[in-house]
């Protein structure tokens, strides 16, 4: 009998296994395995593993030559693998041909047909792959609708601007619908505020379509503005994988503090040596502060070298926020007012230095600043590894 059973509440669960047995088979859409890529003596990409979930927007991002524009292409297909894996969708793809892979790349200098005009380029890959008219003309106007292209489809690539003209190329990858979406660089040939208004374009297009997407750029901003997850690489190696938030606060080695922030991490080299109250910290000048409720990941030892990083915005002239405020000395030589704040650039006897400042009024050259940081936002690196060792404050 069915007596007081709660079969509506067993149902409901029922159905809610099934529903989440079904996404977490889909979650991982493009998984990259021990990827490699060599040519000859020279490692490009070496030992690459990632997995880019569902609808995530990938930022590959790192200095020139490290490897990331290598990795789309291997994805893409439009390099050979070396060795390990391109799996998308479960299925390993290292031998199918770029054309089947079902993924859409936007490319840095457009690739747009000169002699058609906006409308036939974006549906080119429809109209040769042979949809019929009424399914070209729907995916085709549907693209240019989301990209604001309406009133420019009989306009041919001569007449557009940059920033039309790379959104005419994302929009020949929207009318495909394709599975993964590749960006190598696409707004590097754009000026600073076109980039702007594109970065926010993109953002845009992701939330409105919804496809998986590897993003490839050298700029850090781009990647911070853009990504669900950043991965930053350096010499064809993965430094560190993470949110925005997560590699600007909770870096894992100098070099991703280094990279991530603009202006970049301040680095003070330093010796360490643990005191009852905390760490004292021997700079290079000889002169020393005490670090307070600092905690460290690793076993310190007696006169460790290590680096302290301090980001400009944390450095701040002015009055001291709280009792515990660490007190660094410096001669300005540069005054960079950005309108909201201003930039200190500034040199003592430890090193240089960049801080902030709400106002720059009254400061010149060769004046002696003094900037206040919390302790509890500096971090520690051991100097040979670069590795930080100092407990994330964040």
């Amino acid at each position: 009998t069915m007596g007081e059973f709660p079969w509506p509440t067993v149902f409901a669960r029922t159905l809610q296994e099934i529903y989440l047995s079904i996404d977490i088979g889909i979650m991982s859409i493009v998984i990259l395995k021990d990827l490699s890529k060599k040519y000859a003596d020279v490692t490009a990409v070496s030992d690459f593993n990632l997995t880019v979930e569902n609808k995530e927007f990938v930022v590959l991002v790192g200095p020139s030559g490290c490897g990331k524009t290598t990795t789309l292409r291997m994805i893409a297909g439009l390099e050979d693998i070396t060795s390990g894996t391109v799996e998308i969708n479960g299925k390993v793809i290292n031998n199918v041909h770029p054309k089947d892979r079902d993924i859409a790349m936007v490319f840095q200098n457009y690739a747009l047909y000169p002699h058609m005009n906006v409308y036939k380029n974006i549906s080119f890959g429809l109209r040769a792959r042979k949809f019929s008219k009424s399914d070209i003309e729907y995916h085709t106007l549907k693209a240019a609708e989301i990209l604001d292209l309406t009133d420019l489809l009989e306009r041919k690539p001569g007449e557009l601007s940059g920033g039309q003209k790379q959104r005419v190329a994302m929009g020949r990858a929207i009318v495909r619908e394709p599975k993964l979406f590749l960006f190598d660089e696409p707004l590097s040939n754009l000026d600073a505020k076109l980039r702007h208004k594109m970065r926010t374009e993109i953002k845009k297009l992701q939330q409105t379509v919804q496809t998986t997407s590897i993003y490839v750029t050298h700029d850090q901003i781009e990647a911070m503005t853009l990504a669900d997850r950043i991965v930053i690489m350096r010499n064809g190696l993965i430094e560190q994988v993470g949110t925005p938030f997560e590699v600007y606060h909770q870096p894992e080695n100098s070099f991703v503090a280094g990279f991530i922030g603009s202006p970049a991490m301040n680095f003070l080299e330093c010796k360490l040596n643990g005191t009852p109250d905390g760490f004292n910290c021997t700079l290079k000048d000889g002169s020393s502060i005490l670090l307070q409720n600092i905690e460290l990941e690793t076993e310190l030892y007696e006169g460790q070298k290590s680096v302290l990083g301090i980001r400009p915005e944390y450095l701040i002239h002015g009055s001291a926020d709280s009792e515990q405020s660490i007190s660094l000395t410096a001669q300005l030589e540069v005054v960079e007012p950005l309108g909201a704040e201003t930039l200190l650039l500034c040199k003592g006897e430890y090193g240089e230095i960049t801080g902030k400042t709400d106002h720059g009024k009254g400061l010149k050259w060769g004046n002696t600043i003094q900037f206040h940081v919390d302790p509890l936002k500096i971090h520690i690196f051991d100097e040979a590894s670069g590795k930080r060792i100092s407990k994330s404050f964040e």
